[in-house]
């Protein structure tokens, strides 16, 4: 009897326990819920608003607004779509692209009147430089337009040089800074080291190996369409190779040099041809380049 009834009395304050934590367990949760959901958003709402203002500077402190812009936004401002912050990361977003387009035009204007005073003086490299680096910019007006006409122009006639504008391929990642290039290839029998030599001796540089093929895609009317008049006067010489610098450790280990060129049947003129670097070469000549800048 007196072990039943201490099985009954435990039974009895299990089942009073339960049916307090019963009734108090909802009001309890619910006060933890609602203060868990408290912590969440306000945590939410911090890295909201710090993301939002991360994405404003680099907006604001972009080279240009652009397709790179917008890509950067777009996940953002999906994520927040209907909700409370969609308005605040929009006028973050309008805010940024005022800053950088104001900053922009405010350059492009800086590198208009210096570009300007360097061709007044001349100067085509410089002014091709500057150029370069307003891009497609120029293009906004009919003063941008006549002014890198002038410039390249003056560069070629004076200069015998063309100005080959940036590449980027995005799917690689890879971008293909502007350079200057001599629109004609300079003598022949040249070997790879005396090149070198004559490039340094006039402050200029041999190509690259991908700068040559891009100036070939120029070449061949695949760039912007102010190339154009300028890739009709580059002249690729049948039969006659160009030294280029390239990067394969085997073959230079071995003393060959990289030339491209035309004059094989079958074969494009961006196919590399191996030569030894220390012989003068009757097929093999030079054409000389610039980074923009130097």
């Amino acid at each position: 009897m007196g072990s039943f009834a201490v099985r009954a009395g435990i039974t009895l304050l299990l089942a009073g326990g339960a049916y307090v934590l019963f009734h108090a367990a909802p009001a309890f949760a619910t006060r933890t819920a609602v203060a868990e959901s408290s912590r969440v958003e306000a945590a939410f709402e911090r890295n909201v608003l710090g993301e939002t203002e991360k994405l404003r500077r680099w907006t604001e402190a972009a080279h240009r607004a652009g397709p790179a812009i917008e890509e950067r936004w777009k996940p953002v401002l999906q994520l927040l779509q209907g909700s409370r912050f969609a308005q605040q990361a929009l006028a973050a977003k309008a805010a940024a692209l005022d800053a950088a387009q104001g900053r922009e035009e405010a350059a492009l204007a800086r590198l208009l009147k210096e570009a300007a005073k360097a061709a007044e003086e001349r100067d085509w490299i410089h002014a091709a430089f500057k150029i370069a680096r307003a891009g497609d910019t120029l293009d906004r007006t009919p003063a941008g337009k006549a002014l890198r006409t002038q410039v390249l122009d003056g560069l070629l006639i004076d200069d015998g040089m063309v100005l080959i504008p940036e590449s980027s391929d995005e799917a690689r990642g890879e971008r293909q800074e502007a350079f200057l290039v001599e629109a004609h290839p300079q003598r022949a029998r040249v070997p790879f080291p005396e090149a070198q030599n004559i490039a340094s001796s006039e402050g200029k540089r041999l190509p690259s190996a991908e700068e040559w093929d891009r100036m070939h895609e120029i070449l061949q009317k695949r760039g912007p369409a102010w190339t154009f008049p300028y890739a009709e006067k580059i002249k690729v010489l049948p039969g006659l190779f160009e030294w280029v610098t390239g990067s394969d450790a085997e073959w230079k280990s071995l003393g060959y040099g990289i030339c491209k060129g035309s004059g094989r049947p079958g074969v494009p003129a961006t196919h590399p041809l191996l030569r030894k670097k220390e012989a003068a070469h009757a097929d093999v000549g030079m054409r000389l380049a610039m980074s923009i800048g130097e």
